[in-house]
């Protein structure tokens, strides 16, 4: 795919273009006829109907977002369109040297496709009809779910790859290997001195438990792919979701040489901000200086590269934004939800950089509920297709999350909220009501006029009307 999927700029009107003379943009547009010359090397090395149909599709749409396989229900028709013949035409005017210079990087079969095209696109064809057929009618969901990442990822490293090359910029060569000694180092810093207190405590027992049971995982080899943190609010899960995840990465760096990428998104912005300020100030105290942006970097819509000592190009902060290609990623739900489930090559372009990571989902139950069915199958199939750990964290974690394909990591986590001073709630409206008789509920029923009374809404709009009722 990515040996292939700018072939067709040896047209004399691509090249005419770049030399800067006016050609008509259909006859020097390239993907299409370099995908179908991708997806030909696919079925010749690999025979195999499902990845010669990617091969299509990725090439395709590589300066587009991706597109929707119905497109090529009229394949034959679209690849013998005039403009089409007339680029491939222009191409057998230097045959032979351009059979050379593919040959020379590995692309065999360019006499044979230009040659035999009517019938490599018919044999192409076949393949794209047999897909088309197989996800309409005869594919189960795990299945689908295998072929969507598997187009997914191999899309993501296309387009990832063709950019760095036009910006001239390289894959990050960070070899630095993540420690749960970081994690260790800034509690001895930060919290040795602290006055021990119930919470202080509670925080610490709550470490040593999961840090024993990771233990008894880690030597049995027996680790799941979906992990729960269950733990009241308060207990110092941040970090101790970023330690788990570090004692995964020791692990995967003791057996294959190199850590894995730590992933850790949350729901809201402003908990993203105090969650990258957390690990940064860790990160900063083992590293000794502020990390980098290979080391660490920030992610959500309002957020921008960070240039630490004028050291890092602004060009290159910015690609490995786009890309997460860092050591540990700080982002929203939104932004991980977004690589998975989109055609915007913006969004996608990241995706094969979560392939053999280590997810961390902190604050999990604030998923919308209609959403959670999704999510659920979302990460399942992630983690058992693309080699990815998850930890999901929260006081409350969703049943939905819960079950046998998922271990909690805190045992007996109830027995932590009774160590705490903790509200219970008791709801006394058995239908709905409107503000009216809400505001009447309160004052003429509930509220004894000598204790003090809260009251907490979900809109703003809601608000104003409950206030103007009061008033």
């Amino acid at each position: 795919i990515g040996l292939s999927h700018d072939f067709a700029k040896y047209t004399e009107y691509f090249q005419k273009q770049l030399r800067g003379e006016r050609v008509k943009k259909e006859l020097a547009r390239h993907a299409f006829l370099s995908a179908l010359m991708g997806s030909w090397l696919v079925k010749k090395e690999l025979n195999d109907d499902l990845l010669t149909t990617i091969a299509l599709l990725c090439i395709d749409s590589h300066h587009t977002g991706l597109k929707n396989l119905d497109t090529y229900r009229g394949l034959r028709n679209k690849a013998t369109q005039a403009v089409v013949i007339k680029q491939l035409d222009s191409m057998k005017a230097n045959l032979d040297r351009i059979s050379k210079e593919m040959g020379e990087i590995g692309v065999p079969y360019v006499k044979e496709f230009i040659t035999g095209y009517e019938s490599c696109i018919e044999e192409i064809e076949k393949s794209v009809h047999k897909v088309i057929r197989k996800i309409n009618f005869g594919m189960n969901e795990e299945d689908a779910w295998g072929s969507y990442l598997t187009t997914l990822l191999l899309f993501s490293s296309l387009i990832d790859a063709d950019r760095r090359d036009a910006a001239m910029v390289s894959v990050s060569n960070s070899h630095f290997h993540l420690s749960r000694e970081i994690v260790l180092r800034f509690k001895q810093q930060k919290f040795e001195a602290v006055e021990t207190k119930p919470i202080i405590n509670m925080r610490n027992e709550l470490f040593s438990i999961v840090d024993k049971r990771l233990d008894e995982l880690l030597k049995e080899n027996n680790l799941p792919n979906l992990m729960t943190l269950t733990a009241p609010t308060g207990s110092g899960k941040t970090l101790l979701g970023f330690y788990t995840a570090l004692r995964l990465c020791e692990k995967v760096s003791k057996e294959h040489g190199v850590s894995p990428r730590i992933i850790y998104c949350l729901p809201y912005i402003t908990i993203v901000d105090q969650t990258h300020t957390t690990i940064h100030n860790a990160l900063s105290i083992w590293v000794g200086r502020n990390p980098e942006v290979d080391l660490l970097l920030k992610h959500h819509h309002l957020s921008l590269p960070e240039i630490v000592n004028g050291e890092s190009p602004l060009d290159k902060a910015l690609l490995m934004t786009e890309s997460w290609d860092s050591k540990v990623i700080v982002s929203t739900f939104e932004q991980l939800v977004r690589t998975v489930i989109n055609r915007d090559t913006a969004s996608i372009r990241r995706f094969h950089n979560i392939a053999n990571s280590i997810i961390i989902l902190d604050e999990v139950q604030a998923f919308p509920l209609e959403y959670m069915g999704l999510i659920r199958s979302l990460l399942t199939n992630l983690a058992e297709k693309l080699n990815i750990k998850i930890i999901l964290m929260s006081a409350t974690i969703p049943l939905l999350f819960k079950g046998k394909n998922s271990l909690e990591l805190v045992p007996n986590s109830e027995r932590l909220y009774t160590k705490l001073d903790r509200y219970t709630l008791y709801p006394s409206i058995s239908s709905t009501i409107d503000v009216q008789n809400f505001v009447d509920e309160i004052f003429l029923r509930s509220w004894d006029f000598k204790s003090s009374v809260l009251i907490v809404l979900n809109k703003i709009e809601t608000s104003k009307l409950v206030y103007n009722r009061i008033v």
